[in-house]
């Protein structure tokens, strides 16, 4: 701060100094000296302007250092807080070692909180295909409601199963053929986080003998493991994933 006022009083001092010039060079003012008495006017309003930016920047700067310096005494203040803390843990901890225990503590909190933005952001990312089907239908409009659901997979997906009744009971199993394959292929441009597309084509590949089929079911299991958090996901996803670890061998 006294070094503040210092530099003030300096800007202060030559606006004086510039006042009283001018004021002496009016008073005699001489009509042969006129030249000379605008080029004398030119200087001092010179210094004065100079004077008042430079006043300005010294203080607009002490400012910034003065914000600075009181972020600065926060965190101190903050951190020592915490190694207070630490120490009434173990009031055995040398302030150093609180130090380094609240930086542990940091690193593993920053970690954690990483974690679960990246857990969110996938939640976001796979709503949407959670609440679908094999089908890649919601399943929300039921039977005698008169209304039929279509998406652009389900559309895809017409031709990709293969119907199976046995004592009753009804079950669709994945097309391995060319036509199945393209729906799948095809569902799975359409949108490249729906599961149950690479699930087939995981199941497709095994049959003839392509390795590649551990890759799809990767993929597909990568996609389950995000979409079977989420509340309300559809009872399709749990069972293709507890099918898909038992195939990997999980």
């Amino acid at each position: 701060m006294p070094e503040l006022l210092l530099k003030l009083s300096g800007h202060a001092f030559v606006l004086i100094v510039a006042a009283i010039a001018w004021g002496l060079e009016n008073k005699w003012r001489d009509r042969r000296t006129r030249v000379r008495r605008n080029w004398t006017r030119i200087l001092l309003a010179s210094i004065v302007l100079g004077s008042i930016i430079n006043g300005a920047s010294t203080w607009h700067s002490h400012g910034r250092q003065q914000m600075h310096q009181e972020r600065i005494a926060r965190i101190d203040q903050g951190v020592q807080e915490l190694v207070d803390l630490a120490r009434e843990r173990d009031p055995g901890l040398t302030e150093q070692e609180a130090l380094n225990e609240v930086i542990v503590e940091l690193r593993a909190l920053r970690k954690r909180t990483s974690v679960n933005q990246a857990e969110l952001q996938g939640l976001k990312r796979y709503r949407v295909v959670a609440e679908l089907n094999g089908f890649g239908l919601s399943g929300r409009v039921g039977p005698g409601s008169g209304l039929s659901e279509t998406s652009a997979i389900s559309l895809a997906l017409e031709q990709a199963y293969d119907r199976k009744e046995d004592g009753g009971q009804v079950t669709f199993l994945p097309r391995c053929d060319s036509t199945g394959r393209t729906a799948f292929q095809k569902a799975a441009t359409l949108n490249p986080d729906f599961p149950f597309a690479h699930w087939a084509l995981a199941l497709c590949a095994q049959q003839h003998g392509d390795p590649s089929w551990r890759s799809h079911a990767q993929r597909a299991v990568t996609i389950l493991e995000h979409t079977t958090q989420i509340v309300g996901h559809h009872a399709h996803h749990d069972q293709v994933l507890e099918q898909l670890m038992q195939r990997l061998g999980r």
